[in-house]
């Protein structure tokens, strides 16, 4: 299991009128992010959007507040994600569900070869096609770094025991979660979806709810009482996950200051 934290620490923009935005700073790989950007009371979105477009160039931020958003857009910022922030409350009853037929279920070692996630690539590419609000952009070398990132500890906490891969009955990875332990409070924090996903072929098995309320069981025993997730407003997985008992609890608003700045991929 990882054992990296995400390093983040509580800061501020200043102007000449002084404290113009707030927000959290996170150390991820491709760009900085400012988390739970807000503007304080008294000071309005357009000298924070101009405070961030000088100040944070080619960094991610993220927010609730819409108004700041679209002001950051209008100073010069790229789009990257509109998204609900989830919550499921661990100690309401969860589901039994049972391995799918032809499936097992293998722990995901944060280990694994190259050769090993090059093998769950194809699943985790197909469950996001190129008209999927969530598709990457990058071939088989890029999205096993992506995989890699993901478990490594580095963008949001360690993984947990509970992250695991369903393999098919030929040793194919076919569906698979990871979930990871963030520093921050609940709903922003503690134990977190990073992603999850099925090969479209595995529509109907049942994949899906059995890999969200293994992950529940499992947090649960280790004493936790919520998971959190985000999804993107326009991806359909948010109906299985207000099925498997997650309720919306943000909204928020992810952009990329300056239209120079690489692209960054979040997951799901």
């Amino acid at each position: 299991m990882a054992t990296a934290r995400v390093v983040s620490e509580h800061r501020a923009l200043f102007d000449d009128r002084g404290v113009v935005l707030r927000f959290t700073a996170m150390s991820r790989p491709g760009a900085p992010m400012a988390a739970s950007a807000r503007v304080p009371e008294g000071r309005v979105p357009s000298c924070a959007a101009r405070a961030v477009a000088h100040q944070l160039p080619g960094w991610i931020v993220q927010t609730e507040d819409f108004a700041l958003a679209a002001a950051m857009i209008k100073a010069g910022a790229r789009p990257v994600r509109h998204a609900f922030v989830m919550q499921r409350d661990l100690r309401h009853p969860i589901a039994t569900t049972a391995v799918p037929r032809g499936l097992r279920a293998e722990p995901l070692d944060a280990a694994r070869s190259v050769p090993e996630w090059r093998a769950v690539v194809p699943s985790w590419h197909a469950a996001y096609p190129p008209d999927h609000p969530d598709h990457f952009h990058g071939g088989e070398a890029e999205s096993v770094e992506a995989l890699q990132q993901l478990v490594s500890g580095k963008e949001l906490g360690p993984m947990h025991a509970t992250s695991t891969l369903a393999i098919d009955a030929d040793g194919t990875p076919v569906a698979g979660i990871i979930v990871t332990v963030t520093a921050f409070d609940p709903p922003w924090g503690g134990p977190w979806i990073c992603d999850i996903w099925r090969d479209p072929r595995l529509r109907g098995s049942g994949v899906g709810p059995w890999l969200l309320a293994s992950a529940q069981r499992r947090l649960r025993e280790d004493g936790f009482v919520s998971l959190g997730l985000a999804v993107s407003v326009s991806n359909p997985a948010r109906r299985s996950y207000e099925s498997a008992g997650f309720r919306v609890v943000a909204e928020t608003q992810t952009v990329q200051m300056g239209a120079d700045a690489p692209v960054v991929t979040f997951p799901a």
